[in-house]
């Protein structure tokens, strides 16, 4: 049997032709209307076709693939029976990657083949989507002549990965932890929300972003010490590895838990790392990304008020997690506070229901990563990712499960972002379990169309009792006190650029026929005073920007009936639910002169969209 046959019966239709490009020598199959075209130039005789087959020669040109996707800790790890008969090689580039599937011609007519391909290519079509982007992936498909090319290629990928660990040994790792170790102090000192190892052949740079922006912390750096960096970092350091280290390669994910002295005092320090691939071509090049998370126990409820949130959204939210019904839902983008905000709700259902000092609640807190500790809820962390889909659907579900057999009162599953998750708070919740959480997305009405993308169907999400209320919120630079300008002020700087912004400012919202007092406006004086950051001058913090969307009867027919229109109109009309937008929230803020009109309209948008 031809793989050209069996890609068929695996495929369900006609497999491409295979021919040979101009040149005569084989390589890389790259798809042209309906033809594979093996393209000479991508590597050197990377492989021969007879008829419709591409094999693999010893003469393959490996340089050009970084990774073995189906090695032993990779993303997508095999059986032993499997690693005898297949192998995935890609060049991890991004969006544009090059995946290949190496399948062992003795194995051909082995009989559960078939089956066994077909869930390993939805695997890496769905490890592909979920992590680049990237809609109806299909790979390239290419044959052993036998088990032993199968075998050579998981012993040069996970013998490279040994080495690696080898290189970085001794003083060199001592150094490289002693300097991680400095630069995550000075970046949490600074109250850093991310650093940002950007490592580059040219520039490389270490950037920690405070209070919204990113402030260089170093910039003349050795290119490969960084790389050692990054290594000692994630295979020394860290907890929770999914995966042998590439250099240069996306999709690297942990947890680094570490005691650092900060601020003259040992402390616990948590951060999450990500990787991510930069440039064409790898060559190592990448950014290290590390979001650093809350280790502090919360105790008491922060008020929303003092988020940010005005007194009558604050009250709403308030009375909604006292009602303990239904999904109370926190949206926004990354780095928007939802974390700190859901979290002080937990804290503030307890209170609620606290006699004697006792909670009289049981709370269930179902997390990935466990941010926020709290002692009045029982946390549960769920397990290290997989790319299997049995073991995905399991890591969500089997917690949650439990969870729900623990006679919870109320759950709060930290973050909605896969079906497995979505399905299992599904079930909570139509079993009479409320249950907050949060999603990534761009609005309160909008967070309803993000459940609906990840598995949850509007006949569910527009029934009587499944929503309670969707919260978006975003994070807006409050200005300082002390040196914040007025507008004649601003103009006397002249700050040509931020003067013309304004004054499109003014100019858009007339022509909406929108009022400003502009007596009122203040902006960001980048000097800055003694009262703010040296790292983030004429900044005082960050204040919470929201709105708040609790649909009605009538709301909720129209989440059914997907009149997103109609429904977005209902809930701002007066006569209607009487909605805020985020806008007019903003507005809100730049009329009582705490955050710059230039910055919310850089950051957001039009402002006259209210």
């Amino acid at each position: 049997m031809s793989i050209s046959s069996y890609l068929r019966s695996l495929m369900g239709n006609e497999t491409p032709k295979i021919s040979a490009a101009r040149g005569g020598a084989i390589s890389t199959p790259v798809k042209v209307n309906s033809t594979i075209v093996v393209r000479p130039e991508a590597a050197k005789k990377v492989a021969r076709a007879s008829g419709r087959d591409v094999y693999l020669n010893d003469d393959f040109d490996f340089g050009r693939f970084t990774t073995c996707l189906t090695a032993t800790k990779s993303p997508l790890e095999v059986s032993d029976k499997d690693r005898s008969r297949v192998a995935i090689i890609s060049d991890n580039k991004g969006a544009s990657c090059t995946d290949i599937i190496i399948v062992n011609s003795e194995k051909i007519n082995d009989p559960d083949l078939k089956s066994s391909m077909m869930d390993l290519r939805q695997r890496l079509v769905n490890y592909r989507e979920k992590e680049n982007l990237i809609v109806g992936h299909e790979p390239k498909w290419m044959r052993a002549h036998s088990g032993v090319q199968i075998e050579k290629i998981y012993n040069r990928y996970e013998s490279t990965s040994d080495s690696q660990v080898v290189e970085v040994a001794g003083a060199e790792q001592q150094q490289a932890e002693k300097k991680i170790e400095a630069i995550l102090v000075a970046g949490i000192e600074m109250k850093c929300s991310d650093i940002h190892i950007e490592i580059r052949n040219s520039s490389p740079s270490i950037r920690f972003r405070v209070n919204g922006d990113l402030v260089r912390y170093e910039h003349a750096h050795d290119f490969q010490k960084l790389v050692t960096l990054s290594k000692v970092c994630f295979q020394t350091m860290c907890e929770m590895k999914g995966a042998s280290y590439m250099p240069g390669s996306t999709g690297h994910r942990a947890i680094l838990d570490r005691p650092l002295t900060i601020d003259g005092a040992i402390r616990p320090a948590r951060l999450r790392f990500q990787s991510i691939s930069h440039g064409a071509h790898t060559d190592d090049m990448h950014d290290l990304v590390l979001r650093v998370l809350p280790v502090e126990s919360m105790e008491k409820s922060i008020p929303l008020v003092d988020l940010g949130y005005e007194p009558d959204q604050a009250r709403l939210i308030d009375d909604s997690v006292r009602e303990a019904n239904g999904v109370i839902c926190f949206a926004g983008t990354t780095g928007s506070g939802k974390s700190t905000s859901i979290a002080s709700c937990v804290v503030g259902y307890g209170e609620h229901h606290t006699l004697n000092g006792v909670c009289t609640k049981k709370i269930i807190t179902v997390e990935d990563p466990i941010e926020f500790e709290f002692s009045i809820a029982t946390q549960v962390a769920i397990p290290e990712a997989s790319e299997d889909e049995t073991l995905k659907e399991q890591r969500y579900s089997a917690p949650i499960a439990d969870a729900l057999r623990s006679d919870p009162d109320l759950m709060m599953i930290s973050e909605v972002r896969e079906k497995a998750a979505a399905g299992a708070m599904k079930k909570a919740v139509l079993s009479g379990h409320p249950c907050m959480t949060t999603v990534h997305a761009q609005s309160a009405i909008g967070a309803g169309e993000r459940l609906e993308d990840i598995g949850i169907p509007l006949e569910t999400l527009g029934s009587p009792d499944f929503i309670n209320i969707f919260i978006f919120q975003g994070l807006a630079q409050l200005l300082c006190s002390g040196c914040k300008l007025t507008e004649s002020e601003l103009r006397i700087a002249g700050d040509e650029k931020r003067i013309t912004a304004y004054d499109r400012i003014i100019n858009e919202c007339k022509e909406s026929g929108i009022d400003l007092d502009r007596q009122s406006h203040r902006f960001r004086n980048y000097d800055g005073c003694k009262a703010c950051s040296v790292h983030s001058p004429g900044v005082a913090g960050r204040t919470v920007v929201a709105e708040i969307f609790k649909p009605d009867l009538h709301a909720k027919t129209l989440i059914r009936k997907r009149e997103l229109v109609e429904l977005q109109k209902y809930w701002l009309d007066p006569d209607g639910l009487g909605g805020m937008s985020f806008r007019a929230h903003a507005f809100l803020k730049i009329e009582r002169g705490l955050i710059d009109p230039i910055v919310v309209s850089d950051d957001w948008g039009k402002l006259n969209n209210v």
